[in-house]
């Protein structure tokens, strides 16, 4: 493998992992970055949810779920 392929790769590898680890951070869940937790400290880059009510089609899930159980 020539030297250009090679750091071509090494550069897409560490592309792929600097999206998978920001893609890991924004799943997180908002609590894990309360005043009590190690995360804290970094809290400031965590984007908060703007919707924290139980939407519509998870109401609807719930009842359906519940028409089953």
């Amino acid at each position: 493998m020539p030297a250009q392929e090679s750091s071509r790769r090494k550069i897409d590898i560490f592309a792929l992992a600097i999206i998978l680890a920001l893609g890991i951070f924004l799943r997180m869940p908002p609590h894990a970055f309360s005043p009590r937790n190690p995360l804290h400290s970094i809290a400031a880059l965590h984007p908060q949810p703007a919707f924290t009510q139980i939407g519509p089609d998870e109401v609807l899930y719930c009842q359906y779920v519940n028409a089953l159980v």
